[in-house]
């Protein structure tokens, strides 16, 4: 993202109601997940730093990844106790496993999403959680996602796909959410394409309080029902992947099958 696009959400994400509402419900998804507190977790794409202030909640110790200055110098203020790490994702070397990963609208702006999620299983210890949130749906894109530099959007279907073909990793939870905006965002999307409305704009902009105040509760809602369900359709995807905790003794005869293999040719 562009300087402006970091300084406009570090200035918006405290109070818009879609950022307080994408926090609640992710808390409630590592509730869920991870009840107990964790040694070490790592928000990749940190950005100005909200998240990892939520993610304090469920790790003793919180580290935060993202390559942009502003954005590592914005997070810092915010959280002067965390660690961050300057650098680019999946390319960066990193020593150590981490018991939670939260990847929160940053798969899409990478290049290569595959070799992303290949690094997140590196990366995470076994037993480990990966939470993970895209944007959804190929016909809700517009200028918004070309402003913030998104690669693509998703559907659940090849979201997953990928994830059981090119990774060991376990979905343990996968919905869409912001569904009851669904109809509201996709009118509003569809007349900003139409008329060629907010040019060199992104969605992101503060609502009059009492509108801002009920979108949040609004969205909200959907908090405490994807602990239940989840839902058909909605603006964005969230899923919860687990590592196994150990190799199967059937993988690991296999892997020994194949090496043995290998050796033979």
């Amino acid at each position: 993202m562009e300087r402006a696009q970091y300084i406009e959400l570090y200035n918006t994400e405290k109070d818009h109601w879609w950022f307080r509402g994408r926090r609640r419900i992710i808390s409630e998804c590592l509730r869920l997940f991870c009840p107990q507190k964790v040694e070490r977790a790592l928000d990749i794409g940190c950005g100005t730093g909200f998240n990892a202030v939520l993610l304090g909640n469920f790790s003793k110790n919180v580290f935060g990844l993202d390559f942009s200055d502003v954005a590592a110098d914005l997070a810092k203020k915010l959280n002067p106790d965390f660690t961050l790490i300057k650098g680019e994702f999946p390319e960066i070397k990193l020593d150590e496993q981490y018991n939670v990963i939260t990847l929160l609208d940053v798969l899409e702006h990478i290049e290569d999403d595959v070799a992303a999620l290949k690094r997140i299983e590196e990366l995470l210890a076994p037993g480990g959680l990966a939470l993970i949130t895209v944007p959804a749906f190929d016909f809700l894109w517009t200028e918004h996602d070309k402003l913030l530099h998104h690669k693509r959007r998703y559907a659940k279907p090849g979201l997953m796909s990928l994830i059981r073909s090119r990774t060991n990793l376990t979905i343990k939870k996968i919905s869409y959410f912001n569904a009851f905006m669904f109809l509201p965002i996709l009118v509003f999307r569809y007349l900003r394409r139409a008329f060629n409305l907010g040019e060199g704009e992104s969605d992101f902009f503060m609502l009059p309080k009492p509108l801002n105040y009920a979108l949040e509760k609004i969205f909200s809602l959907e908090a405490k029902i994807l602990r239940l369900a989840n839902f058909p359709f909605g603006v964005s995807i969230i899923c919860v992947l687990q590592k196994p905790a150990r190799s199967s003794p059937i993988s690991v005869k296999q892997n020994l099958q194949s090496n043995n293999l290998k050796k033979q040719q």
